[in-house]
């Protein structure tokens, strides 16, 4: 990735801030054995209907993967990433 600029620092501070910030909360609701503090689960499965639910989880769920996927395949066709060195040479295990 290239050098990011001052504007790009901010949105990517912010960004990163703003998911740990609410995953941090999640997982705190998560173990609080306080009732004023309610996870996303417990709110979800309360006001939104199961297949609601579902349809926008496996949704967002493939999103994320295609997202990864592209932006991999960017990087090896823009020459930025190499195929990993497992420490096998298919070329040493050639059975001719």
């Amino acid at each position: 990735m290239a050098k990011m600029n001052k504007s790009q620092k901010l949105w990517t501070t912010g960004f990163l801030g703003v998911t740990a910030l609410a995953l941090g909360l999640e997982v705190w609701a998560s173990f609080d054995d306080s009732d004023s503090t309610i996870p996303w689960t417990g709110l979800i499965t309360e006001y939104v209907p199961e297949e609601i639910t579902m349809l926008a989880l496996s949704g967002a769920s493939g999103w994320v993967l295609y997202h990864f996927y592209k932006r991999y395949k960017e990087k090896r066709e823009d020459g930025q990433s190499k195929d990993p060195d497992w420490g096998i040479n298919p070329k040493d295990h050639d059975d001719d």
